[in-house]
């Protein structure tokens, strides 16, 4: 829920097909686990992902309700490190 009590749901998500849903997360998986120096959103490299289908990942995501003060850095990476741990961990 966001600060006004609004369900937070990532439009960009909801609107992916499959196969655009799940090669943006492969893209985002390949830029965790080999984080170029200076990767705005990857400070340190990461372990493969989980194995998720198509159901599950667009489920996770769509009732992410974010974190207490909105989605927003909450350490040292951006908020899509965040979002990876949040997917993986």
């Amino acid at each position: 829920m966001s600060k006004s009590g609004q369900k937070v749901v990532p439009p960009y998500f909801s609107h992916m097909s499959d196969e655009e849903l799940l090669a943006w997360y492969a893209e985002l998986q390949v830029r965790a686990m080999n984080a170029p120096p200076g990767d705005v959103d990857f400070d340190h490299a990461h372990k493969a992902a989980k194995p998720m289908t198509v159901e599950q990942l667009r489920h996770r995501l769509m009732t992410f309700q974010g974190w207490p003060g909105g989605l927003q850095t909450l350490d040292a990476g951006s908020p899509f490190h965040n979002l990876w741990h949040w997917l993986n961990d």
